[in-house]
């Protein structure tokens, strides 16, 4: 069963964000890759720097080894492999033509595994695990406010760029 948190983050919330997951003893990580190795990132780039750059994901540092990597011929890229590896996925926020769409973190709490009968069974990925996913969603609902629009949770930039007249999406 999957957790998430959905939110509006601009430039300063999604450093401070970061600043969040470095002091949590968490990485984040690209979700696509053309090589088959994974490196954190110090400082996220820009989300035009990088492939599908709005898509990254939040890894334990401890856990950054055991990444699942899937190779994806049409678009020739390593992909992380969100249900079977422990990692938060986190979609970031982009800004398009005055309009800020809404990023995420989710997560799976369990991996698909097939038993000595060959039938798929959900493992629960565990309680660290699922800690650092609710320690962040704690984080965010403590330190975020909701969007009058949607409910999801905005970053204080955010939050102040929406109430000048900034336009805020779902999608």
């Amino acid at each position: 069963m999957g957790k998430q948190v959905n939110f509006f983050m601009l430039g300063t919330d999604e450093s401070v964000f970061h600043k969040v997951l470095t002091d949590h003893q968490l990485c984040v990580v690209p979700a696509y890759v053309t090589e088959p190795s994974i490196f954190p990132y110090n400082v996220l780039p820009g989300i035009s720097e990088v492939p599908r750059g709005a898509e990254a994901c939040i890894v334990r540092a401890q856990d950054i080894n055991g990444i699942i990597l899937d190779f994806f011929e049409g678009i020739r890229l390593y992909a992380v492999d969100v249900h079977d590896s422990n990692v938060i996925q986190f979609n970031r926020c982009r800004l398009d033509a005055g309009t800020l769409f809404r990023g995420r973190i989710w997560a799976e709490m369990s991996a698909p595994r097939l038993d000595q009968h060959g039938r798929e069974v959900s493992v629960y990925k565990g309680d660290d695990f699922e800690s650092s996913f609710n320690s962040l969603a704690q984080w965010i609902r403590r330190n975020y406010k909701r969007d009058p629009q949607y409910g999801f949770y905005c970053g204080p930039q955010a939050y102040e760029w929406y109430l000048r007249g900034g336009q805020l999406s779902q999608h």
